[in-house]
């Protein structure tokens, strides 16, 4: 009987020990990969950098170059990006050696509608370019304004807004004070699970004007709008070009399987009063949300992007199809 009681002792202290390992063995893996997205979300903010440096020596140069006419887009002269590899609002993916990768992002600020700097006709007439129906552009606008502004008197009409959202069956109120963060827009009455996805990569808190720029846009949101923009039109007025400051960066760590490992979003700023240095509002996990352009991992091969190359030589990473050069030329890059 002894023999028995302390053949399954060993035996349960042998469980939990390997219960114990591997926990540990998790913990690990966890810190690590955050330690890895963290590095990539710093990395992107390094490129934030760039674009912001690249824009405050256009703006300071009499005669800045711009692209031929014939090129030029509806919304004007295309503004030069300065990191080769990268492009407005869409998503870059670096796949590694041992198939595990980076998404990578940067959103201009610039190219959204302020909730707390918008008037209620910019929204009106954004959200309308955007191809949301009438009623429901009419409502929005008056629900961010509500939420904003600091009495209880909506926008529509009627008793108050305290009571159309309980109306609404909302157990919050409006905070009758400014946006602290975009993801505050699900708060609203009209708007649904529906209309948070489709509302959500058009608003942010931290353009910090009364304006949009197209050409920033992220690709699928771009296309929400008419190709042209009409320079008679209702959205012209609200347009103009960014001043490359305020950038969100989002950066994700895959796994070999494509489910995510880890993500990073933060909220940063170059303050030309502070020699450009870029000042972090917001970090945070990457929620998923966030995450407008969904990536199909499987079959992506190991990039060889000069963003990745740069990247992997900043983390100390490998990747397929990265010669030994380019390696060497990412490096003296980032001693820069």
């Amino acid at each position: 009987m002894a023999a028995a009681l302390f053949t399954a002792a060993s035996a349960s202290f042998a469980v939990r020990s390997r219960l114990l390992a591997m926990q540990e063995s998790n913990r690990e893996t966890f810190a690590r990969d955050e330690a890895l997205v963290d590095g990539a979300a710093l990395f992107m903010v390094d490129r934030a950098r760039d674009l912001a440096s690249l824009a405050a020596g256009a703006r300071a140069d009499p005669e800045p170059m711009t692209a031929p006419a014939a090129a030029e887009p509806a919304e004007g002269p295309r503004r030069p990006t300065g990191v080769a590899g990268l492009r407005d609002g869409a998503v870059l993916s670096c796949t590694l050696a041992d198939k595990r990768g980076f998404d990578l992002r940067l959103v201009d600020q610039a190219g959204l509608i302020d909730l707390n700097a918008a008037p209620q006709e910019m929204i009106v007439d954004v959200l309308t370019g955007a191809g949301f129906e009438p009623s429901l552009t009419q409502a929005l606008a008056g629900q961010i304004i509500d939420f904003r502004d600091q009495d209880d008197v909506p926008q529509a009409g009627g008793a108050s807004e305290r009571a159309a959202y309980a109306q609404a069956g909302l157990s919050w109120t409006p905070r009758n004070g400014a946006f602290l963060a975009a993801a505050e827009i699900a708060q609203l009455p009209s708007v649904t699970s529906d209309v948070l996805v489709r509302l959500r990569p058009l608003v942010t808190t931290f353009n910090g004007t009364a304006s949009v720029d197209f050409a920033v846009m992220a690709p699928r949101v771009r296309a929400l709008f008419p190709r042209r923009i009409d320079p008679l039109g209702p959205l012209a007025r609200w347009r103009q070009p960014t001043p490359r400051r305020s950038f969100a960066v989002e950066a994700t760590l895959r796994r070999a399987d494509g489910s995510r490992a880890a993500g990073r979003f933060a909220l940063v700023t170059f303050d030309p009063a502070h020699a450009g240095r870029p000042i972090i509002a917001q970090w945070q996990a990457l929620p998923e949300i966030e995450t407008v352009e969904p990536i199909e991992v499987a079959v992506q091969p190991p990039s060889a992007s000069p963003v990745c190359a740069t990247l992997a030589a900043a983390l100390a990473l490998e990747t397929y199809g990265t010669s030994a050069a380019a390696i060497s030329t990412a490096s003296s890059a980032i001693a820069r």
